[in-house]
């Protein structure tokens, strides 16, 4: 096993980063994309009924839902969609 650097207060250590590339099933994939996004949208949508509004929940929906719409939508007004709206 391989043990954390370990840090002290004003010293620089070098860390050396390490990517691991999987490659997955083409029966995930599928699986994925039948069964795992449908359950995605599912948690998406129970988790923006906790925090917000109907009318904010259709927005942000119709916007996360729609590629060609969110590709198009600048970062900042996506992300003001999500503003707590008293």
């Amino acid at each position: 096993m391989i043990s954390p650097p370990e840090f002290s207060v004003g010293t620089v250590q070098s860390i050396t980063r390490v990517a691991v590339s999987v490659r997955l099933d083409p029966q995930v994939l599928d699986w994925l994309r039948a069964e795992g996004l449908p359950l995605l949208v599912e948690k998406f949508k129970t988790n923006l009924r906790r925090r917000f509004g109907e009318a904010q929940q259709k927005r942000i929906l119709e916007a996360s839902l729609d590629r060609e719409r969110l590709e198009a939508m600048a970062v900042n007004e996506y992300v003001d969609l999500y503003a707590l709206v008293p």
